[in-house]
């Protein structure tokens, strides 16, 4: 099979995953109205939606799973290097999240309250395990992993990243998950395991649901007056563009930090040489243009036409 046939097969992969969630959003909205435990079974099927694909090409493939998506043991030390890096990356996502809400509210953290609402366990149990499984294994464990090997490290990353932050399918949720999929894709290089991708994606979600679940207890004592001028306040415009500004730089900061800790998890993992090889330009190795594909195209297309549809004229309705 030649490389650009290999793109397009994996680009068909995520077009199908794509089109499943989009195919759910009647559903979603309709089980979100009827209550908001509700919400969370729609989280899970939207989970199922991207699993699915994945296994059922495994199976058509016969490829073998677990190696197939890069499930290797990691050294204890990288663990704890992974979770300092959790640490040292927020601001980066952070920064995505505050310019996102720029122009669109925040649809994830309103997503999140909902379900904690509901059931602060359950969302725990679903957001926080559900995607750092699901997700990865399908966007770093087979879409990167695959244009990686008919292209360079960097437009896989690129590429899987951008697919990462499609299927979430709103404005808000897209920017920061663009960063993080092509962070996530590089610590995965130096580490030479998805685990390192899993253990991040796990820690983020989890933090943010025990934040909004603080948060909502913490409204539950306060003064409903403070907590409405407190919000207001945090919602102007200025105070939106302070905290853009300020995790913007940051984030430049946190960008140079983070390098050093994966360069310090690649030379443990015996995958520095790799890993330097993401920045510099490799003019021998022939590439695919995974970009260019028809499924990578219409995908792209379909994803952002329905990105700005969700997030600019159907606010409000989840």
């Amino acid at each position: 099979m030649t490389k650009q046939r290999e793109s397009k097969n994996t680009s068909i992969i995520f077009l199908i995953a794509l089109v499943l969630n989009i195919a759910l959003i009647p559903l979603s909205i309709f089980m979100a109205r009827q209550g908001k435990i509700l919400g969370i079974w729609a989280t899970v099927l939207a989970e199922a939606a991207i699993f699915i694909p994945l296994v059922i090409y495994l199976k058509m493939k016969n490829e073998p799973f677990f190696s197939t998506l890069g499930f290797h043991k990691i050294k204890v030390s990288t663990v704890f290097l992974t979770i300092l890096l959790n640490i040292v990356i927020t601001p980066i996502w952070m920064f995505g999240n505050f310019f996102s809400q720029l122009f669109v509210p925040n649809i994830a953290g309103e997503g999140i309250t909902n379900m904690v609402e509901s059931s602060a366990g359950a969302a725990m149990l679903v957001i926080s395990l559900l995607p750092p499984l699901f997700e990865e294994m399908l966007f770093r464990g087979l879409l990167f992993n695959k244009y990686r090997k008919v292209s360079t490290i960097l437009k896989a990353a690129l590429l899987s990243g951008l697919f990462f932050g499609l299927i979430h399918l709103n404005l808000n949720q897209f920017c920061y998950a663009f960063l993080l999929g092509v962070i996530f894709a590089f610590v995965n290089v130096a580490s030479g395991s998805i685990v390192t991708s899993m253990i991040l994606h796990f820690l983020i979600n989890g933090f943010n649901v025990l934040i909004l679940y603080a948060s909502l207890l913490a409204q539950q004592v306060a003064d409903p007056a403070a907590v409405e001028a407190q919000t207001a306040a945090l919602n102007s415009k200025s105070a939106q563009l302070t905290r853009a500004g300020v995790c913007f730089v940051l984030a430049i900061i946190a960008s140079f930090i983070a390098h050093k800790i994966m360069q310090a998890i690649a030379k443990k993992e015996g995958h520095l040489e790799e890993y330097n090889s993401i920045f510099k330009k490799n003019e021998s190795k022939e590439t695919a243009h995974i970009f260019r594909t028809s499924p990578a195209i219409l995908s792209t297309v379909i994803g952002f036409a329905f990105v700005i549809y969700l997030s600019f004229f159907m606010t409000g309705v989840f």
